[in-house]
Order: structure tokens, then C-alpha cells, then sequence
């Protein structure tokens, strides 16, 4: 297979894109956009027509697609602008950011290159465009991905309408130390284009603590170990430091403000989440006007029956104080199973053990309700 990569402007290329976005984003994922078009199975929305749209062509067919939008085809006030806090960054013009969205590559082509080329692509065309701040956000589970390309965090999750709890992210095109530092696939792209180091002081002094590293890859599983112990998790209780470093080298750490939805009923699994330290509510929403079930805390867990099974969250999950919390994608536990069976076997009976721990729980909170 021989692949060709360009920018997408022609009508035809563009409605392929649009179907091979809904084949990937409804069809295999079972997202229910508001924007796409179930008749003709087509997902196009409205940052289409201001945004620089680029793919991987198989002959006419595409395999793969990503998106730059520019700074300046954001309105003031918009979903995008509220949800990555474009008010925080309002010492630059619009010209200074960008958004990379929509990123998707085929089945059988992930694990490839393919993606990589694609981000190469996108932040190539934003340098061009002016972009210092590029932002983009994942799940849980790619938040080390993101990091080793040098996206760092610089505030907590939040809720996309579109796909759920997903983490903000920002790339500083022209950190060329940073990028370095990471072995960003960035970093020898970006000595073709001018940089302020300005730039990257700015951010530290803006965000401070909050643009910290955040996975087990970046952090060290040592430290998430530390937490772990501090907590008791009944999850991974009996495990022996070897099997702790394997299990937790996917974890991603998150804070959660009162009264955030983490996860809310529906939601397509999975991460597993451990609290560490705070309180989350099962059930309805801490701002409905009906009561949840019950409260959980440290050492338990939520997210297990989605994670284990790939099905959907079955739910409402909301921070009720703090909560300081480590996520293991179902990715992971995928890997676990194909690499260390046995050790997934004995995940999966402590999953099972907490499980009935919190049902017990949360049956004898209900029931003095």
C-alpha cells in the first residue's frame, strides 16, 4: 500500500473524508454527533469550511484524516473557546492558536505511522499560519501519548457533548527545548520555523502547577505507586510491586473540582478509575434535583463494568468534594490480557471483589436514605 498525504480542498476528496469520519467515529465507535448526516453516513460540522483539512489517500480512498482549525475561525464565546479556556490565553491574538481535531486512521493502519504524519502535516500547516499555542484534547487512556509529543496539561478534564470526558491539551509549537526534552516528533520541525522562548515562560508562570506531567510514563510509576499505598486500593490489593509496575505503566492521574461529571450514564467504556483521595457520587447528578444513590471514596473504584466488558457506563458519576483520581484505559487491560493472563485474571477477581464491596455499600446507603 502506498500512501499519499495532502491537504484536502477539492469537493468530492472532501465527502470522502466526511464518510470515512462517520464509518470510524459512528460506526465502529457508536458516537451520535448532532452534525452527521445518518442518511448519507456522512460526518461533516461547522468548523469544516474555515478549517484546513488533511488526509491519507489508498488511490481515491482515504485512510486517514485530521484537522487544523485556525485561531481566527473561533468565535469569541464558542463551545471550543469556553472548553479550552481560550480566555487564559488572552494576551495573544487570535492568530496564536490553533485546534487539531478529527483525528481518525483506519483499523488496520493504527499502530502505523499513519497518525504521525498526519500531526507532522497539521503542525507544519499551523507554524505556517502563526500558531504558537496548538490545542487538542483526548481521552484518558492517550493522555501519555499526547505527552511524549509534547502536549502538556494546563487545566482538569472536561465534558465534550460529542464523545464525553476528554483532557485539554496544548502544544507550544516553539518550545524547542521542551519538545526536545520529550523526543517530540515536533521537535526537528520546529527548528525550520522561528521561536520565542518567551513563549514557553509565559505558559509556566500562567499555569504554574497545573501544566505539570501527569502518567505513569512521564511521571514514574514509583510516584503512583506512592498513591496507591496511601489509599489501599482494594483493586489492586495482593499484587506485588512487579505486577503494580505493569499494571500501572497506561495510569493517568486527574483532578476533579465538586460537582463535575466524570463519567455520566451511556457513556461508551473505558477507563477504570481509582479514587485516591475525595468523594464521588453513583448515580444522578449532584445538581439534579433527585438524590443519587450513594457515595463512594478513597480505594474504591468506578468505571470497572465498561472497562472490563467495552460496554457503557451505567451511572451518573459525579465529584461530590475534591477528587484526586488515576484512570487505566481499557486499552491497557486489552494488552494485560494478550501479554500477562494470568495477572488479568487476578485484576478481574479483584474488580469483581470491589464490585460487590460497593454494591454493599451502596444497597445499605440507599436503603437508609
Amino acid at each position: 500500500m502506498k500512501l499519499v498525504f495532502h491537504e484536502v480542498t477539492e469537493a468530492p476528496e472532501r465527502d470522502a473524508v466526511a464518510r470515512l469520519r462517520y464509518r470510524i467515529h459512528v460506526a465502529e465507535l457508536g458516537k451520535r454527533p448532532l452534525e452527521a448526516d445518518h442518511d448519507r453516513e456522512m460526518l461533516i460540522d461547522r468548523h469544516d469550511a474555515d478549517s484546513v483539512l488533511l488526509a491519507a489517500f489508498d488511490g481515491d480512498t482515504p485512510v486517514g484524516t485530521v484537522r487544523l482549525t485556525p485561531g481566527t475561525a473561533i468565535p469569541n464565546g464558542s463551545a471550543w473557546w469556553r472548553f479550552y479556556q481560550f480566555d487564559a490565553f488572552s494576551q495573544y491574538d487570535d492568530r496564536a492558536r490553533s485546534v487539531t481535531s478529527r483525528l481518525m486512521v483506519l483499523p488496520e493502519l493504527r499502530g502505523t505511522l499513519v497518525a504521525a504524519q498526519l500531526l507532522a502535516m497539521a503542525y507544519q500547516r499551523g507554524r505556517e499560519l502563526g500558531t504558537i499555542f496548538n490545542f487538542m484534547h483526548c481521552a484518558p487512556g492517550l493522555v501519555a501519548v499526547h505527552e511524549q509529543m509534547g502536549f502538556r496539561r494546563y487545566t482538569n478534564g472536561a465534558d465534550d457533548p460529542d464523545v464525553g470526558y476528554r483532557i485539554p491539551m496544548v502544544l507550544i509549537a516553539d518550545d524547542r527545548t521542551y519538545l526536545s526534552s520529550q523526543r517530540s516528533p515536533f521537535a526537528g520541525l520546529s527548528l525550520k520555523y522561528p521561536a520565542d522562548p518567551g513563549n514557553a515562560l509565559w505558559f509556566m508562570q500562567r499555569f504554574g502547577a497545573r501544566c505539570g506531567l501527569s502518567t505513569a510514563r512521564t511521571l514514574g510509576v514509583a510516584r503512583f505507586m506512592e498513591l496507591i499505598a496511601e489509599c489501599s486500593a482494594q483493586a489492586l490489593t495482593g499484587l506485588n510491586g512487579d505486577e503494580l509496575t505493569i499494571i500501572l505503566e497506561s495510569a493517568v492521574l486527574h483532578h476533579f473540582e465538586p460537582g463535575f461529571r466524570v463519567l455520566k450514564r451511556g457513556d461508551r467504556g473505558g477507563d477504570l478509575f481509582l479514587i485516591l483521595s475525595g468523594q464521588v457520587t453513583v448515580g444522578q447528578n449532584v445538581s439534579s434535583a433527585r438524590q443519587p444513590i450513594a457515595s463512594i471514596g478513597p480505594g474504591d473504584c468506578f468505571g470497572d463494568y465498561a472497562y472490563l466488558g467495552g460496554g457503557t457506563c451505567n451511572a451518573d458519576i459525579t465529584a461530590l468534594s475534591e477528587v484526586m483520581a488515576i484512570s487505566l484505559s481499557r486499552e491497557s487491560f486489552e494488552k494485560l490480557q494478550r501479554k500477562h493472563p494470568a495477572l488479568a485474571f487476578r485484576l478481574v477477581l479483584n474488580l469483581a471483589v470491589a464490585a460487590s464491596h460497593r454494591f454493599e455499600v451502596t444497597t445499605s446507603q440507599e436503603l437508609a436514605a
